[in-house]
């Protein structure tokens, strides 16, 4: 649901989509990003190397794999040179610290504390937060959030908000 997920986001629908692994990223990048748990995903394992043994993100496999394969057509997070790659994991390096210092915050609350007033539109206040899908069963199903959710395992928070985009229409069906 990756792809579309601001068209979806409410709604409830039936099919195998929650039986997939997204197919709108390059093959390396879900190489990166997905394992049968996200724990052991190279994407985690990385964040882990990074700060909790301290290597720096150039010598983890995340950022090498990413700077080998990043392009104007095949971007990370808008990110199509090796410069900007670097410039992006240091800012996750500044929101690492700052859960640190101020606790997990919500985008919401860090627009209200930037700009002295909340997001003007839902899809803007939800755009970095970390957002799941519930399947058929009620498992929650990771969309989005990686980096966010990497830090909340590493400095191991009991709670973190989620935004739910999508719920499968069996596991609606069952608790309605």
């Amino acid at each position: 649901m990756h792809n579309t997920r601001w068209e979806s986001v409410g709604s409830v629908r039936s099919g195998d989509w929650d039986q997939k692994t997204p197919s709108d990223r390059s093959e390396w990048l879900n190489d990166l990003l997905f394992a049968d748990r996200f724990e052991d995903s190279v994407f985690h394992q990385s964040f882990e190397e990074h700060y909790q043994n301290g290597s720096p993100w150039s010598e983890t496999e995340l950022v090498q794999t990413i700077k080998q394969n990043v392009s104007e057509d095949d971007p990370y997070h808008s990110c199509t040179t090796v410069a900007e790659v670097d410039q992006f994991f240091e800012s996750v390096d500044e929101v690492h610290q700052s859960i640190i210092l101020n606790g997990y915050q919500t985008q919401k609350h860090l627009q209200k504390t930037a700009e002295g007033r909340p997001y003007a539109k839902f899809k803007s206040r939800v755009r970095d937060e970390i957002c799941i899908d519930i399947g058929r069963s009620g498992e929650p199903l990771f969309v989005d959030g990686k980096h966010r959710l990497s830090l909340a395992k590493i400095l191991d928070l009991e709670e973190i908000p989620v935004v739910i985009l999508v719920r499968h229409s069996k596991w609606a069906d069952e608790v309605n």
